[in-house]
């Protein structure tokens, strides 16, 4: 039984090989669910991690009611991990956080007062703490998306 359909908003966090961070994910959303606009829980997609993630979630699910789990085999990469989250959630709202919280949960709840006004909110990440490495990469990929959807963004 897929206990996101008894909440407002599910929050999706994608992990893949973040051991250690499981620990302060527990902590940050366990603070911020109460807080919440919308009754709210968290979905953890492990994305097939080989460091022992899956073990950390399954031990942080079990000791909160409103944490829950799904997993891959094999890692499959973020978009399938986002959209496994996104197919599984049953709420009527759904957002997502990465596992490394370069966000705070807190910005939902920004998102979350403009629902009544709008069909869907989106949030933009400023101030990115991310590698050299992880930069070079966003900006191939973001490249490649514009030479493919043709979108301008």
């Amino acid at each position: 039984m897929n206990k996101t359909s008894d909440y407002g908003f599910t929050i999706i966090v994608p992990v893949f090989n973040e051991v250690d961070n499981i620990q302060m994910l527990e902590e940050t959303l366990s603070e911020f669910l109460p807080k919440s606009l919308l009754k709210s829980c968290v979905l953890f997609v492990d994305d097939g991690s080989t460091d022992g993630s899956l073990e950390g979630i399954r031990r942080v699910c079990s000791r909160n009611d409103h944490f829950f789990y799904i997993s891959f085999s094999r890692n499959e990469g973020l978009s399938a991990a986002l959209k496994a989250g996104f197919d599984h959630a049953e709420s009527e709202f759904v957002g997502y956080i990465d596992a490394d919280l370069q966000t705070v949960p807190e910005d939902f709840n920004l998102l979350l007062k403009e629902i009544p006004f709008c069909s869907m909110a989106i949030g933009i990440r400023a101030d990115r703490r991310d590698s050299v490495f992880k930069t070079l990469q966003s900006r191939i990929a973001n490249r490649f998306r514009r030479i493919v959807t043709h979108d301008g963004a």
